[in-house]
């Protein structure tokens, strides 16, 4: 094990930017979506190739430069996660597509690994500290290649003339993925002790991010991105009131929720239309039920295998016939509805059951160390709930969002770990 030394940090810093990056690829404007079931599609080789050298040279560079305690410390907190990847493995044997679910798979452990390392590198605020660094890096480039290259970064087909989508596929991928950066750079705004020259750095990447988000003109991303700011504005007045609360404050606050959720649900068609979505949510409704009644029905406990159902081509044009749309369908465009598709109702109840102990641990972190920072994995698992109803981001259309989920996981302790660490 190696002392500390810049070149070290930066050496740890890259890979793991590499690592973040990569979680992503598969977003990209020109990647090739869906798996050559012949192996001759040099991108998906090169996709493979790239994680399996980041997984090796992740793994090396751990051993070298982390005690073992710490890499066990890591292993351990991780556990919840271990039953999906079990399950999404498992499923090699009943995939409709093994080729397909084989190469999927190899990217699910990877996203498995960039968290691992992500965890055994940095403590809980180094974490945040990083990712805000690799968003603004993130918003940067989007920007460069919107000003260089329009062509490949301003959507110009149906429905979507005008709408930018930077360095990703889809105004969607990009809108989504700026509400998760957005929520990023906000918590890392609020550390405490940041120098000034960072700070503003910071608040000017937040701003760059607004611009993005607001041109994409994603109604997922936008929507997503005012429930993060609203938890932040909650998690704020409970931080300074928390002391002068009884319970009764609290059944009070989940009444009014519930009674607000009443009348969103009662007066969806003009709160839809505030962001430009149909009560069907943009044919989000009609789809849904006809992958359950069609397609989840045929398997409904273990699924079609891991990343083969929409790999098929019949299956994206058969669905766009029967739901109407102009353009063959590519995902369920809901994430638990394309776990339900791959690894079925035994693979929803397994992320749900990930799911309930990252909430559990994030509210045992946030009411151990009540400060906003501490709250950052609270509003990650509500944002990421939000963007899977309307989005595909549980390992469908990319890792990033699955990564985050693993990384931020608070750790098994009650008390967890020190968010100012």
């Amino acid at each position: 094990m190696s002392s500390p030394t810049p070149l070290r940090n930066f050496l740890t810093a890259s890979l793991a930017a590499l690592m973040v990056f990569a979680s992503i690829e598969r977003g990209w404007w020109n990647s090739t979506f869906f798996i050559d079931l012949e192996l001759t599609g040099q991108h998906n080789l090169y996709q493979l190739g790239l994680n399996g050298l980041l997984v090796v040279a992740g793994g090396l560079w751990l051993g070298y430069t982390q005690p073992r305690a710490r890499l066990q410390a890591a292993f351990r907190d991780l556990a919840p996660a271990y039953p999906f990847v079990l399950l999404a493995l498992a499923s090699l044997f009943w995939s409709d597509l093994p080729v397909v679910s084989a190469f999927r798979l190899a990217f699910l452990v990877a996203a498995a690994v960039f968290a691992f390392y992500l965890r055994a590198n940095y403590g809980y605020a180094q974490r945040l500290s990083f990712l805000a660094g690799w968003g603004l890096v993130l918003i940067v480039a989007n920007l460069l290649f919107i000003a260089l290259a329009p062509e490949n970064s301003i959507m110009s087909n149906y429905a979507y003339v005008g709408n930018w989508r930077g360095l990703f596929w889809h105004k969607n991928h990009l809108g989504t993925t700026l509400a998760v950066v957005q929520l990023i750079l906000a918590s890392a705004v609020l550390q405490p002790a940041r120098p000034r020259a960072i700070q503003v750095g910071l608040v000017a990447a937040y701003g760059l991010a607004w611009l993005l988000l607001l041109r994409s003109q994603s109604a997922t991303g936008l929507i997503a991105s005012l429930a993060a700011h609203g938890g932040l504005a909650v998690v704020w007045l409970w931080l300074r009131w928390r002391t002068r609360l009884h319970r009764w404050h609290y059944y009070g606050v989940a009444t009014l929720g519930l009674i607000a959720t009443g009348l969103a649900v009662g007066y969806r068609e003009p709160l839809l239309a505030l962001f430009n979505r149909s009560p069907s949510l943009t044919g989000r409704l009609p789809l849904w039920q006809h992958l359950i009644d069609e397609y989840v029905a045929a398997h409904p406990w273990l699924g079609h295998g891991y990343g083969a159902f929409w790999n098929l081509a019949e299956h994206r044009l058969a669905v766009q016939a029967t739901v109407g749309w102009p353009y063959p369908v590519l995902m369920g465009d809901n994430g638990l509805m394309d776990i339900a598709l791959h690894l079925g109702l035994l693979g929803v109840l397994v992320y749900a059951g990930f799911m309930a102990v990252f909430f559990v641990r994030a509210g045992r972190q946030l009411t151990a160390t009540p400060t906003m920072v501490a709250a950052f994995p609270l509003l990650l698992g509500g944002i990421a709930l939000l963007l899977n109803t309307g989005y595909s981001m549980l390992f469908e259309t990319e890792s990033l969002l699955g990564v985050l989920l693993w990384a931020f996981l608070p750790a098994r302790e009650a008390d967890g770990p020190d968010p100012s660490a």
